[in-house]
């Protein structure tokens, strides 16, 4: 995670290429959902058997793909990041064009292709990585890709708008948007909001989209002393900022349209605990979705109007270990909130992802083994239940 203050970047003439919008809703289309969602997870055996014990969480990145025979999780031990693909018939490790010692999670761009942004190897010693750099999977293999004018990068998001990746200088902590057009990066300007002559740094935690302009970079960040979310919304070529309530940050986002979303968000200025926020009215209205007992949110999906599923850990007291079966799921249903434990599913579940094809849902966990060592899981849901 980079924080870093919201500011301009400029190329090496002293500006940069412009982006121009474009879109192609074209791309593949959901199976549509069906009410009630299948939950009813089961183990992947095959994934089991392929993952080394010691890459858990923090290092699963999440997972995304194009369909059921072509799924990607980034994952990592600690010193060297990878990419497992699922082929639909066996997990492999992808060949990647430059060693790694992290990968962040995986975006699909509009032409279904695969694009991460890797670590290369620095001080391993001190857990530290090196420089970062663009990868992109293309005809079967992992290709680098040009940067823009950075040394350091933020979120990766693709939308229907285009591909987008946020840049940090190192030596004058400049900030940007940038979106890939023509085979280069383009400036995606951040316009600054009112406030900003007061915000001191900014940590972009990913990139939300649905439609046509309809994209959403979010964080958090630190403003006069105190812990505040942002949101930042895709105007034409440049981002905009969103009023939010006061949150510490925004770490993840799902909905169907900007018009109706589900967001989960922390506020650390008051407690430690995710919730979650069915936003709608254009942004405009916020509503804290309660639930009991509490749960601890790490991924949030929300397929249609008045529908989303969120996972998590039920930890109410923080002051002990978790719990090895504190995995939850949440379904919010119009107005109706059921929460429930997730049977025969092991460890804190780390990401959510709704495969496009099929319809199934997956689940990453990462659970201890026997030896203490976090390893992660993976269990699949059909989109409907038998």
């Amino acid at each position: 995670m980079i924080a870093v203050a919201f500011a301009a970047a400029f190329g090496c003439d002293g500006s940069a290429p412009a982006f121009s919008p474009s879109c192609n809703d074209a791309a593949t289309t959901p199976v549509p959902s069906t009410s009630p969602i299948c939950t009813r997870f089961a183990r992947d055996t095959l994934f089991d058997a392929f993952i080394a014990p010691d890459f858990g969480r923090p290092m699963i990145g999440g997972m995304n793909g194009t369909g059921a025979a072509d799924i990607y999780v980034s994952v990592g031990n600690g010193f060297q990041g990878q990419v497992a693909r699922w082929d639909g018939s066996a997990w492999a490790f992808e060949k990647l064009p430059a060693d790694a010692f992290s990968v962040s999670p995986i975006t699909i761009d509009t032409a279904g292709e695969p694009w991460a942004v890797i670590a290369e190897p620095g001080n391993t010693l001190s857990g530290v990585g090196g420089p970062s750099a663009l990868v992109h999977r293309r005809a079967g293999a992992w290709m680098l890709e040009p940067k823009p004018p950075s040394r350091d990068f933020g979120p990766l998001g693709g939308t229907t708008s285009g591909l987008f990746v946020g840049t940090a200088d190192a030596a004058t902590g400049a900030f940007n948007l940038w979106g890939w057009q023509d085979h280069s990066w383009r400036e995606s300007p951040v316009v600054p909001a009112a406030e900003s002559a007061n915000r001191r740094s900014f940590g972009a935690y990913g990139i939300w989209g649905a439609g046509c302009d309809q994209a959403l970079a979010f964080g958090g960040g630190v403003m006069t002393d105190t812990l505040v979310a942002g949101l930042f919304r895709l105007n034409g070529a440049s981002w905009v900022s969103v009023s939010v309530p006061p949150l510490s940050e925004i770490v993840g986002v799902s909905g169907p349209s900007i018009d109706e979303l589900y967001v989960m968000a922390l506020n650390r200025n008051q407690d430690f605990t995710s919730r979650i926020f069915h936003v709608t009215n254009g942004l405009q209205t916020w509503t804290l979705l309660p639930t009991s007992p509490p749960v601890d949110y790490t991924a949030v999906w929300s397929p249609e109007p008045s529908l989303a599923v969120a996972v998590g850990c039920e930890w109410p007291d923080k002051t002990v270990a978790r719990a090895a079966d504190c995995a939850r799921i949440t379904t919010f249903v119009g107005d109706t909130i059921s929460s429930a434990p997730l049977p025969g599913v092991e460890g804190d579940p780390v990401g959510l992802w709704h495969e496009p094809q099929t319809g199934a849902l997956h689940l990453l966990t990462a659970a201890a083994d026997v030896n203490g060592l976090l390893r992660g899981q993976h269990y699949v849901a059909p989109a409907q239940c038998p």
